[in-house]
């Protein structure tokens, strides 16, 4: 980043010269512009360079030749970089409009003003897309925050734009409060202005929605992360809001398959985990959606073992608290994991366990489960983390196979009001 904007100033003075003047620049500068060879220091330069050797003073660092970096290596510096100092990065020189841009793969948009189809066109292979600019904090209070209608109108026919677009994140910024800054998506609950969210984010989902189904949009699109149910409340019926279905039915059916429930990667501490568990949806009513589809059944059950391990994966830790006022670690699955693990069993394998069973390896489910534990913290060798034998017997349940002897199994006995290793009754955990 320091290269570019010496580079970036570089240019803009050249810009602003007579011939003859920017020839005398450019002569004075080939130390970066052909060569990387040294300009002889002046004589005040030089004094000052034998005072500090006499001194001990560290000697400066070879000057860089960052003029003969090839296209490359400037696109993957430059993906460093906000969107809108890229596009001031690559104005100044044919050949970054040429051969650098093009090579970009990411894009970091901070303010709706920069969603402009103009300059799009140069970036042709563009996969990722991030915009913190669609939520705001609320003034005075960063725990609440305000949805950027302007930004919500711009976004699909600026993400239109890039034909190998794989994933976009349509998320807010705060850099107010310094105990608590980071990104954070829309949610009804936090929402300032709940009245006025709530159509934005429904005409943002409308929006996408037909962008998929007109092909404005391409199926290469992998995750649209942020778009969440405006209201997370069933309709007065009792069935899901007609926003959640119609996520359901356009979004690209690659990645509508691994949608869960509002709440089934509680247990996951990596970025970007809990994005599309912003349905009101239930687990089965969104089965029936994915099965309306043209190739619904047949991609769940083409994905059936790879996602029956990613659920395996969404591992949540808590404290169990014992009689004596001590806790213990204890891994578990949440009632919304638990849910999708029973309804999509159900589905593709009703009465039928012994095919999941077959369907599953005992070896593949324990890495899965290790992959959970180990967001929560490193593995070590011989060690047998905590589980609770609700989760696991739930599973078995299923037909998923499990090694119990990998774990150290925990029951809550009521009895006596504390939790005790399988087989035990005195010793607590």
């Amino acid at each position: 980043a320091r290269h570019t904007a010496q580079v970036v100033s570089w240019y803009s003075e050249l810009s602003f010269l007579s011939e003859e003047r920017r020839a005398m620049v450019k002569t004075r500068r080939k130390t970066y512009a052909d060569d990387a060879v040294a300009l002889p220091p002046t004589k005040r330069c030089k004094a000052e360079a034998e005072e500090d050797a006499a001194g001990g003073a560290e000697p400066e660092p070879a000057p860089v030749n960052i003029g003969c970096l090839p296209p490359e290596m400037w696109a993957l510096a430059l993906e460093f970089l906000l969107y809108e100092e890229v596009l001031r990065s690559c104005t100044v020189s044919k050949n970054f409009l040429h051969d650098v841009m093009p090579r970009i793969t990411r894009i970091c948009i901070m303010h709706s003003r920069e969603l402009h189809v103009a300059p799009t066109g140069r970036f042709k292979n563009v996969t990722l897309v991030n915009m913190f600019c669609l939520l705001q904090c609320s003034p005075g209070n960063c725990s609440l925050h305000t949805i950027d209608a302007d930004a919500a109108g711009r976004i699909v026919p600026f993400l239109s734009r890039f034909p190998k677009l794989e994933e976009s994140n349509l998320l807010g910024l705060c850099e107010h409060d310094v105990e608590d800054s980071g990104w954070y998506q829309y949610e009804p609950e936090t929402c300032a202005s709940p009245e006025e969210g709530r159509p934005v984010m429904t005409s943002l989902i409308h929006s996408l929605c037909g962008g998929f189904r007109s092909g404005l949009l391409s199926q290469g699109v992998k995750a649209v992360n942020g778009p969440t149910c405006p209201r997370r409340e069933p309709n007065a019926d009792g069935t899901g809001c007609e926003h959640c279905k119609m996520m359901v039915h356009a979004f690209p059916l690659d990645t509508v398959v691994y949608w869960q429930h509002h709440g089934s990667e509680e247990g996951l501490s990596e970025p970007y985990a809990d994005f599309y568990n912003s349905l009101c949806l239930t687990s089965s009513e969104r089965l029936e959606c994915i099965a309306e589809r043209p190739g619904g059944k047949e991609m769940l059950k083409k994905k059936a073992k790879d996602i029956f391990e990613h659920l395996l994966s969404c591992v949540a830790k808590g404290p169990a608290e014992n009689q004596d006022g001590t806790t213990t670690d204890v891994y578990f699955y949440n009632e919304a994991v638990l849910s999708d693990f029973v309804a999509l069993a159900d589905y593709l394998f009703k009465n039928r366990p012994s095919q999941l069973n077959r369907l599953l390896n005992v070896d593949d489910c324990l890495d899965s489960i290790w992959e959970g534990v180990e967001m929560h913290e490193e593995r070590k060798e011989g060690y047998r983390p905590h589980f609770s034998t609700v989760s696991l017997d739930e599973l078995a349940d299923i037909g998923i196979p499990i090694a119990m002897s990998a774990f150290r199994i925990l029951d809550y006995k009521e009895d006596v009001g504390k939790w005790v290793h399988r087989g035990e009754t005195e010793e607590s955990a």
